[in-house]
């Protein structure tokens, strides 16, 4: 069961982080455009179970302090999004300081935020030192032009099993994962 929440939420992730790239490119103002995207960065943490009620509360009340901090440290299309106790957060930086931008973050107004969120949240196990929300890696951006690679293939083969050779198949298939066989099954395989 757990197995199939954490691959619905990363799924969830995926879906949401390309539907907010295609909505940035509708939805840019004149003013917007001229501001040059430098980095992206979306990143997970928990949320305690007995506070996720909380915690949604709180964000659709957030202090227009931290608002009004996290633009002036250059920070747009700040985003939460909440599956299965799991939060996502995306943000694009367009300054020329991040370190700067980000220390600046910590004003009076923001730490008193923490101070209510923080104990709320469960930092994952895999993020790196110093990291509260444990940030992911980019693998993909609709709106970078992707180099074009003269060895990438894509490949298909069809098979057919031949009646009385299906132990054999069995055998070559033993050490297939066992998470990825109701995934397999479902797809008729």
């Amino acid at each position: 069961m757990l197995q199939i929440q954490k691959k619905s939420a990363i799924i969830f992730i995926f879906i949401i982080f390309a539907l907010m790239i295609s909505a940035e490119k509708n939805s840019y103002t004149a003013n917007q455009e001229a501001e040059k995207i430098s980095k992206r960065v979306g990143s997970l943490i928990k949320v305690k179970p007995e506070y996720e009620e909380r915690y949604i509360i709180l964000h659709r009340h957030t202090f227009p302090g931290v608002l009004d901090r996290i633009r002036k440290s250059n920070i747009r299309n700040y985003s939460i999004f909440l599956l299965n106790g799991i939060l996502f957060s995306y943000y694009e930086y367009v300054g020329n300081d991040y370190d700067a931008d980000m220390k600046a973050i910590a004003d009076t107004v923001t730490r008193d935020w923490w101070k209510l969120t923080d104990p709320m949240q469960e930092p994952l196990p895999s993020r790196k030192e110093g990291e509260w929300w444990t940030e992911m890696q980019q693998l993909i951006c609709l709106d970078k032009k992707a180099k074009e690679s003269s060895s990438a293939q894509r490949i298909a083969i069809t098979a057919e099993v031949i009646p009385g050779k299906e132990g054999k198949l069995k055998e070559l298939c033993k050490n297939f994962p066992t998470e990825l066989e109701s995934e397999t099954n479902k797809e008729g395989f």
